[in-house]
């Protein structure tokens, strides 16, 4: 008998939905015969308010500087010792009941949080006896809410050695951690050849090529950026414009006369134009961070949104490759100038990523499982 996963997350932005669809990948090519997976947004099945609704809170966080520092202090207060444990109790009070229900229904033999306050629900399942095996898969580069801290999880994976010191500072016995693995989906090492992708798109090999992408909030948000680059006639710019079918549309009449312009719409294929990109600019998400580093990309990041991002530009900025302008669009032209003349040093070469991460923790939770299992 199949043994059954079960991935828990609140589908917020797209960090947390692109690491389950990773793990998932992994389970289904490598060990298919022998797991069943399947992703649940907690927060959506349990249709418990105001938790139902994070992710149009999320987006609206984006866009409304005053509602983001009243969640940036909450977020900090509870990050506390005394703040987590009241919204603990107030979080659990809530959803709690219906969570619960939702997974014992499942009857998993393992479960994988990839989204912190979910797993306070895992870790009181636990708690009161709960016989699954149980993975926290830490998405968070430095900066980290402690809920994503849990002892009693089996096995954690972080990303980072800062992550890796933040929890144990938080409690969690570093035996139980393995680093540095974020869960990177295995397709994006099937990127086609940087030449077959430029003469696709009708675009130069003689020019650099800006990626624009917007992430999970979409390209208005860099709206400044793309008039100004699309007036420069030394650069030629790629646009994704995702799921906004009428932006993308304005934007494909506005520069179809532009010739260094192309614009595309959601795409399943990012890693193409990744790979073939000299200069990759938007938002700053911990994966959009990775899958730089994992092709070894020059960069240029937006605003960061909510301070649990914070630490993802702090990771960044540690590579010379990397320009941080916020929303100060005035520095957009200075900054690509200077990645354009930049030339990375040896050390500055070197891979930091590996393509197979996911694939490493994946391996680690199946011989997690055996080894429990025989125990």
């Amino acid at each position: 008998m199949k043994k059954k996963v079960l991935i828990i997350i609140a589908d917020i932005g797209n960090g947390h939905k692109s690491a389950a669809d990773a793990i998932t990948s992994v389970f289904k090519t490598k060990y298919g015969e022998d797991y069943e997976l399947k992703t649940i947004d907690i927060y959506k099945e349990a249709d418990v308010e105001p938790f139902n609704s994070a992710d149009v809170s999320y987006k609206f966080l984006s866009q409304n500087k005053a509602y983001e520092k009243i969640s940036n202090a909450t977020w900090q207060f509870t990050n506390t010792l005394v703040g987590y444990k009241i919204y603990r109790a107030y979080f659990l009070g809530l959803i709690y009941k219906a969570a619960k229900t939702i997974i014992e229904q499942e009857k998993p033999d393992i479960v994988i949080s990839a989204y912190p306050l979910i797993s306070t629900i895992v870790n009181q399942m636990k708690l009161e006896g709960a016989l699954f095996k149980y993975v926290v898969v830490i998405t968070d580069l430095i900066t980290m809410h402690r809920s994503w801290a849990d002892e009693r999880a089996d096995l954690v994976t972080s990303p980072t050695p800062d992550a890796v010191n933040t929890l144990v500072n938080f409690g969690v016995d570093v035996n139980k951690i393995i680093y540095p693995f974020f869960p990177l989906k295995p397709e994006l090492a099937l990127f086609r050849p940087k030449q077959e992708v430029i003469k696709e798109l009708k675009l130069s090999s003689e020019l650099p090529i800006i990626l624009l992408t917007g992430g999970g909030l979409g390209t208005k948000a860099i709206e400044v950026a793309i008039a100004k680059l699309s007036k420069r006639e030394d650069i030629q710019t790629v646009i994704i414009a995702g799921k906004l079918d009428e932006y993308r549309e304005l934007l494909e009449e506005r520069y179809k006369d532009n010739k260094n312009v192309r614009v595309l719409g959601f795409v399943n294929n990012m890693y193409d134009y990744m790979n073939c990109s000299d200069v990759i600019i938007g938002k700053p998400g911990a994966t959009t961070v990775m899958e730089i580093e994992l092709f070894n990309k020059k960069a240029i990041f937006t605003r960061y949104i909510g301070v649990h991002d914070f630490g993802n530009i702090e990771y960044a900025l540690r590579d010379p490759k990397i320009k941080y302008i916020a929303d100060d669009w005035g520095k957009l032209d200075e900054s690509l100038d200077e990645l354009l003349s930049f030339q990375p040093r040896e050390s500055d070469i070197k891979l930091k990523r590996k393509f197979n991460e996911a694939e490493t923790i994946v391996d680690e939770i199946v011989k997690l499982w055996l080894l429990l299992a025989d125990g």
